[in-house]
């Protein structure tokens, strides 16, 4: 029997009332102390969680400002696996080599300086669930001085300075889409970059896998330096799963 439920919220609820005996979900830290439940996690390498910059905005067209923000962001308490680029780690192009932005303070002030904007101050839009890391994000940028207010949404907003999301990985490297500067409705950072497009259209043009991975190995390595978009980890899928069939239901007054 598979039971349906509006969020996840309340399908957790409905788990500790007994109502369902196993659910697969995206945080389960605060049923780790839960009695007579099995939690197993696993890392999904077919998401990945993701601060997209709006290169147009008048802050985040500096490369300085972004990379000062990328810089900020520490990754102790990550909900997952951290990771380094727009491609599965699991993807024959992935690139181990891409730049890496270390949590390192003293580097973000030092591009924040040479960025040279005054008193800075930008909303940090986030999707609903990613309140926690909006939250250490927004402590992280004011730390090196970056005055943050947040902003949820259910849905991804087509205006925005900087966008927390969870977005699916292609199973095909082929990013096409997200970042071509021609790609005006999919391209949510408004990211514009001639040799970023080149690379792009040349690996559509080949169907060699080696001439392709070579391609993306540099599209990977000239996005993450011009840091359009911060890409963070690759978030934790728990299987919760009850010790025994027992139904808690039961157990409860008939009136609830």
């Amino acid at each position: 029997e598979i039971k349906f439920y509006p969020s996840e919220d309340i399908a957790l609820k409905a788990l500790k009332l007994g109502e369902i005996k196993t659910l697969s979900a995206t945080n389960a830290k605060n049923l780790e102390n839960w009695p007579n439940l099995n939690i197993d996690k696993e890392v999904d390498s077919s998401e990945i969680v993701t601060v997209f910059y709006n290169n147009s905005d008048q802050h985040f067209s500096s490369k300085e400002f972004r990379q000062a923000l990328s810089y900020a962001i520490s990754k102790n308490n990550l909900d997952g696996e951290a990771t380094n680029s727009p491609i599965s780690k699991k993807s024959w192009a992935y690139n181990e080599n891409t730049k890496k932005y270390e949590f390192n303070q003293a580097r973000a002030k030092e591009l924040l300086a040479k960025a040279d904007i005054k008193d800075p101050k930008i909303t940090l839009t986030y999707l609903v669930g990613l309140e926690k890391m909006a939250e250490q994000i927004k402590t992280d940028w004011e730390n090196v001085g970056v005055k943050v207010d947040l902003k949820e949404e259910k849905t991804t907003p087509k205006e925005f300075q900087a966008l927390l999301v969870i977005n699916k990985l292609p199973s095909d490297p082929d990013q096409y889409s997200l970042w071509h500067s021609t790609q005006k409705a999919t391209n949510i950072s408004k990211y514009d970059s001639k040799k970023i497009d080149k690379l792009l259209e040349d690996a559509r043009a080949t169907q060699k896998e080696n001439e392709r991975k070579d391609l993306y190995f540099d599209f990977q390595q000239y996005l993450s330096e011009d840091a359009p978009a911060v890409f963070l980890y690759h978030p934790y899928k728990y299987k919760i799963t009850y010790k025994n069939a027992q139904n808690l239901l039961s157990k409860l007054p008939n009136n609830n």
